[in-house]
């Protein structure tokens, strides 16, 4: 057995560093939160869950709910740490990924070369690594590969053995578990590809590869890996799952989830709303082919097979670009050091490649360093005391609901139901939450007219029961219009606003009086609490006062909207 140089480990290790501290940033995501009751819902009822329990627009409605292994995991973190323990072990599994990817690879240079593209990778997709089972999605994926390509080198059996198991674990904690079975299936064919190439393609290469007793192994443990998808709590429904997810990222015009989910969008539609995102995506694309047509000897089928089916998800959706760069980094590493690197410093030799070496290294050095300090200067900005992103989480908003019991139910935002339902559930369910796939396109679409078109909210609100209103008023403006109507409907009352979010409830269920946003004093309050909340965050005070300004403005209010920030101004001097 090879001995591990404790040089050789450097740059995996620095790899790790890096890539643990750059995914590491308050909680943006609010998916979590339903994934958080599930798993508290679960514990309590001690059984997997068929049907969805939080909310009531769609009473019982049938889930297959593949993410309960991660909903317990992250329901026994939180129970451990709260969610400090959740974002790291996010931040430790997304490092272990990538350094399971960079050592897939032969140890060429001490694995310099799939280290810095893995730290550029990661820098670039950082802001899609969340809080999500997609953590145990690119460990499955980053083992597998790892697997595989010892397997390939080695022809140790060893090396398959994991891969059953790790398929195991993947079909019960998210639905892209058929991505282990496409990786497999790309070095399948990448393996028939090789002995066709050497040997020609014909009935007795054929025979001859098929009859390989390596090969005959690889195709068991494919065998068994694909028989673990099934081994699932929901049988062929789960198994059938992933076709249902597929539709929901595809990225024709006429699909409604992929232009009103952010995380949906096509990558084309990237270019307008995150381009370096777009454009990095285009550039390893790039590398990639470039060294994939110079390439004679090197070049690997499968490594192509595996690089043009993430290519396209990638170009699907942008949530998979995730994905995409996570499988670039041992593909793209690969081409480039056998078809850049290794006959530019082959040629060169002695003094001159290491010279080319070093100043190599120092330029990629200084390129991560600019990176990490680029994270620490954004990591710095972010609120004190508090592992959540500011005005994402209706924190404030759910302890008004919590100590005021309002008869009727609720109508919510989309991204915050997960939240309300791990604050309020079980005595209050919600309308709507981030488990869109649950719901059919016919509900998404009515709850997308009632925030474009509000005069059609009262047919809506009858026919749910809906007597309150939360809405975000800031970072997410679509539900702005919505809320001008009901402030300006004298059945309704505003009785809570904080800049973020905003609640509104008909006049014979309201709890309380209302806010009077309209009143100098009122207003002067509200800025009040906003200083005592963002005490020691002046730049979140000042972005939460502007936020609130607007959303006197958009009720008509300008006086008020005027005096906050005029206030600010004062208390920023």
């Amino acid at each position: 057995m090879a001995k591990i140089r404790p040089h050789s480990c450097i740059w995996p290790a620095l790899t790790f560093l890096f890539c643990a501290f750059i995914v590491f940033f308050p909680v943006t995501d609010t998916d979590i939160w339903w994934h958080l009751a599930a798993g508290r819902e679960m514990f309590a009822r001690m059984r997997l869950l068929y049907t969805d329990p939080f909310s009531y627009s769609i009473p019982d409605a049938p889930w297959i709910n593949l993410h309960w292994g991660f909903q317990l995991f992250a329901y026994g973190l939180h129970c451990i740490g709260g969610i400090a323990a959740i974002l790291a072990a996010k931040c430790l599994l997304f490092a272990f990924s990538c350094v399971l990817l960079v050592c897939s690879l032969p140890r060429r240079w001490g694995r310099a070369v799939p280290s810095v593209l893995a730290c550029l990778a990661a820098y670039e997709v950082r802001f899609l690594v969340l809080e999500r089972p997609a953590m145990l999605t690119l460990v499955c994926m980053a083992l597998f590969i790892f697997c595989l390509e010892h397997f390939r080198r080695t022809r140790n059996i060893l090396f398959l053995f994991p891969l059953p198991f790790t398929q195991l674990l993947w079909v019960n904690s998210q639905g892209l578990y058929p991505l282990g079975l496409f990786i497999l299936a790309a070095y399948g064919v990448g393996w028939l590809v090789s002995a066709f190439v050497s040997a020609g393609v014909s009935v007795t290469a054929t025979r001859r590869a098929v009859q390989d007793r390596d090969f005959r192994r690889l195709l068991l443990f494919a065998a068994m890996t694909g028989a673990a998808c099934f081994i699932n709590p929901y049988g062929l429904r789960g198994l059938l799952f992933p076709v249902a997810l597929l539709g929901r990222i595809d990225p024709s015009s006429a699909n409604i989830y992929a232009l009103n989910v952010s995380e949906n969008l096509p990558l084309r539609l990237l270019f307008h709303s995150e381009p370096r995102m777009a454009w990095a995506t285009v550039l390893v694309v790039g590398l990639y082919c470039g060294c994939a047509l110079l390439a004679r000897r090197s070049f690997r089928f499968d490594h192509a097979v595996l690089f043009a089916g993430f290519t396209g998800l990638a170009w699907m959706a942008q949530r998979n670009v995730l994905l995409f760069m996570c499988v670039a980094i041992p593909v793209a590493a690969s081409a480039v050091e056998n078809v850049l690197l290794l006959p530019v410093w082959n040629r060169l030799g002695g003094r001159r490649s290491l010279v080319l070496k070093s100043v190599s290294l120092a330029i990629a050095a200084v390129l991560l360093i600019i990176r990490l300090a680029d994270h620490a200067a954004i990591v710095g900005r972010f609120p004190s005391g508090t592992l959540l992103s500011p005005f994402r989480h209706p924190e404030g908003a759910a302890g008004y609901l919590r100590s005021h019991w309002i008869g009727g139910n609720i109508f919510n935002d989309v991204r915050d139901g997960g939240y309300l339902a791990w604050m309020m559930y079980p005595p209050r369910r919600v309308f709507i939450d981030g488990r869109l796939i649950i719901r059919p396109a016919v509900f998404f679409r009515e709850y997308l007219r009632v925030l474009d078109e509000p005069e059609y909210f009262d047919a809506v609100a009858a026919r749910y029961g809906v007597t309150h209103v939360l809405a975000p008023t800031a970072l997410f403006y679509r539900h702005l219009p919505l809320m001008r109507k009901l402030y300006r409907d004298k059945r309704w009352r505003l009785v809570y606003a904080d800049g973020a979010f905003a609640i509104l409830i008909r006049q014979e269920c309201a709890p309380t009086e209302a806010v009077r946003i309209d009143d100098p004093a009122a207003v002067a309050g509200i800025v009040d609490s906003l200083e005592a909340r963002w005490r020691n965050d002046p730049a979140i005070l000042r972005e939460a006062c502007i936020h609130l300004s607007r959303f006197c403005a958009e009720m008509g209010e300008v006086a008020s909207a005027r005096l906050v920030l005029q206030r600010m101004r004062g208390r920023l001097r």
